[in-house]
């Protein structure tokens, strides 16, 4: 499975929302999106974005249950930078003409610069 950006971003945004009284869950996703979403939760997770219960081997190919209990101050900057709907359009859209890869530090990086032009910084 090939890691998706606009997931992750979802997955996170998701995160965000949670008022404290309830982590997410596999259940909060469509069945068929299952497998995906605990893939890239397993992502988030081994890069330190997420604190959750279950971070199995990427060698499986089973969907395995989590529960995100919350972002991590890394996943907290990564979705400061990547919220805006705009600023995350324009990233996507210039790493891909560019033909470079979404690499964490790349995505991160960019969408950085992009908010200090939009600041005039």
């Amino acid at each position: 499975m090939r890691r998706d950006w606009d997931t992750i971003r979802e997955i996170l945004l998701a995160v965000e929302g949670l008022d404290g009284t309830k982590p997410l869950t596999l259940e909060d996703f469509e069945e068929e999106r299952q497998p995906e979403i605990s893939y890239h939760v397993t992502l988030l997770e081994e890069a330190g974005l997420v604190l959750s219960n279950s971070a199995p081997s990427l060698r499986t190919t089973r969907t395995t249950p989590f529960f995100v209990r919350r972002l991590t101050w890394d996943g907290h900057e990564l979705l400061d930078q990547i919220r805006d709907d705009s600023v995350w359009r324009q990233t996507r859209q210039t790493i891909m003409e560019k033909g470079g890869g979404m690499a964490l530090n790349v995505v991160s990086s960019l969408a950085t610069h992009i908010i200090k032009n939009q600041i005039g910084i």
